[in-house]
């Protein structure tokens, strides 16, 4: 690497280090609102004459935890540094106009009174190339990503916008394999410039990406599947000074052998009508992948590779389902689940306000400041005891919560104030800028 092109080295836009700690924070309180919506479900059937403020709050609490969950399996999505210090493998590259990351509508599935959309990214038919790298990108720097929400899929890393074209150059040196996703951009042509320069012929895969054709008939999809094909084959063909095949099944993946020839599957997917449309352009996508590193990747298999983090994502599915199915259990149990979900909700401002304070207390890392969560520990349990024996009509000569005294305001009150403190820990850290992408091995 030349002197100039080290001083061009990006910076790297990170999260600050409170990334999984907004993760675990994010799941928690996800759970927590799974089992107070089990709860008010319950409740929601056991008294018709509230059934419709309790039929909006169940689907107010649903949606918040669903969004919470969401979040938080952003947020525990491994970066592609993460994953390239945990495998020594050389990665693989992928390159595509940002405008690929949108995903698209492959089929439309009914399932009884509703319907449910198979939708899928370029990116998403490559995962198998995990079985030689890990499989990475650099990610588009919007704000769900400076919140450290990564998209599940290829591994990204996020760089300053006016900086990408260094930390491309830089990731090229360090790939194993590289995959340039052809498109009509302004920087396609500098991209495959350098993919030229720095990656041998047997390691670049061209990748004409699939788009859904809406069409129910085969040659209606054939006719739409042209059309794309025809677009992308002059800048192809200008490009890699390769001709390429006159159209007669789409084609997504061009690989080169070692003096530069193209390589081109030679057989198209068996059309079987019981495939949906995804299904088709997804084993269409995998038989080629398989066909033309065979030829010049002819050591790697595709059918054995791990994707980090998918086990403990199934491990979180796992017990939020479990959380809300064995708040329905108790509720159906105890007889009152609408007194234990109200406990619960009063809980909520403490939890928060105890999460933001943990949160700055960590940025300043100054022991004394534990004073500050551990009595709001102590005063959050004392005011949930407090409201408990409100709710269960019990007097022990305390003074009643805030929640008991004002009702709704005063818990919104008290929930917008430690929302604060717990927005005010998240940002604190600000954004953790360091220099390149020296994390990465391999």
């Amino acid at each position: 690497m030349t002197a100039d092109h080290e001083a061009e080295r990006t910076e790297e836009v990170r999260p600050g280090l409170n990334r999984r700690w907004r993760g675990y924070a994010c799941f928690t309180f996800g759970c927590l609102f799974a089992v107070a919506t089990g709860l008010l479900l319950v409740e929601m059937f056991m008294s018709p004459d509230q059934f419709v403020p309790l039929l909006i709050a169940v689907f107010l609490l649903l949606a918040l935890s669903l969004l919470l969950l969401f979040a938080a399996e952003g947020l525990f999505q491994p970066s592609a540094s993460e994953v390239c210090r945990q495998d020594a493998r050389k990665p693989v590259l992928f390159l595509r106009p940002f405008e690929e990351d949108r995903a698209a509508t492959y089929d439309i599935v009914s399932s009884g009174e509703t319907t449910t959309a198979v939708t899928a990214r370029a990116e998403d038919f490559l995962l198998a190339l995990n079985a030689s790298g890990p499989l990475i990108s650099i990610g588009k720097p919007d704000w769900s990503s400076r919140l450290g929400i990564y998209p599940h899929g290829v591994y990204r890393d996020y760089v300053d916008s006016g900086c990408w074209q260094a930390r491309v150059t830089e990731l090229l040196d360090r790939a194993g394999l590289v995959v340039l996703l052809v498109g009509a951009t302004p920087g396609i042509e500098w991209e495959i410039a350098e993919v030229k320069k720095r990656i041998r012929p047997e390691s670049l895969l061209l990748y004409l990406a699939p788009k859904p054709a809406g069409a129910f008939t085969r040659r209606g999809r054939e006719n739409k599947e042209e059309k794309i094909y025809q677009r992308f084959r002059p800048i192809v063909e200008r490009h890699f000074d390769i001709a390429l095949p006159e159209f007669s099944s789409a084609l997504h993946i061009i690989g080169f052998d070692a003096d530069g020839r193209s390589v081109i599957a030679s057989k198209d997917v068996p059309r079987r009508w019981f495939l949906t449309e995804y299904g088709r352009v997804s084993e269409r996508v995998s038989r080629q992948l398989q066909e033309v590193l065979a030829q010049t990747q002819p050591h790697l298999d595709l059918g054995h590779y791990h994707l980090p983090g998918r086990g403990a994502l199934w491990s979180r599915i796992s017990v939020a389902s479990g959380s809300f199915i064995a708040a329905v259990a108790f509720g159906l149990w105890s007889g009152e689940p609408l007194l234990w979900s109200q406990l619960l909700l009063a809980s909520f401002p403490g939890f928060t306000l105890i999460l933001g304070w943990v949160l700055i207390v960590r940025h300043y890392a100054r022991r004394w400041l534990w004073v500050i969560p551990i009595s709001l520990v102590l005063l959050s349990l004392l005011d949930l005891i407090v409201s408990g024996s409100h709710l269960y009509g019990i007097d022990h000569g305390l003074p009643i919560s805030l929640m008991a005294h004002f009702g709704w305001i005063g818990w919104l009150l008290k929930l917008a104030y430690a929302a604060c403190v717990l927005v005010l820990g998240l940002l604190i850290g600000g954004y953790d800028r360091r220099r390149g992408s020296s994390d990465f091995s391999g």
